[in-house]
């Protein structure tokens, strides 16, 4: 069973992330609120991959992708970023990173988010 660390702000979206992934694809999902709760929950876990949003409050996402990468315990964990349709300049700068796929949130469906999600764990387990 796939585990799948989500952190997102908006515990609405989170929600139907968590059961929409735990449905379709058998994981357990586990939640974050922000970035420095999503760090601990990356490294205290045996994550398989991060779903992350693009923008959070306290930290900005690509500081955290830097974080996660630059870890040699979570660098090799691929994460997929929720980000908004039009921020190519954001979008740009996180696929510089070493983030794998990104997700257009009110744009994906829950089909496309579940393919493309699992598209990354595939590629995280040379499958």
């Amino acid at each position: 069973m796939p585990k799948i660390l989500l952190i997102e702000e908006d515990a609405v979206v989170s929600r139907i992330l968590q059961i929409g992934l735990a449905k379709n694809l058998g994981a357990e999902v586990f939640t974050a609120l922000g970035a420095e709760e999503g760090f601990r929950k990356l490294k205290d876990e045996e994550i398989n991959l991060l779903v992350l949003d693009m923008f959070l409050q306290n930290q900005t996402t690509l500081d955290l992708i830097k974080k996660i990468k630059n870890d040699p315990e979570t660098s090799a964990i691929p994460i997929v970023v929720i980000t908004m349709i039009g921020d190519k300049e954001n979008t740009d700068a996180a696929r510089s990173l070493g983030v794998d796929s990104f997700i257009i949130k009110g744009g994906t469906s829950m089909r496309e988010t579940v393919l493309t999600i699992k598209e990354a764990l595939q590629k995280s387990s040379g499958a």
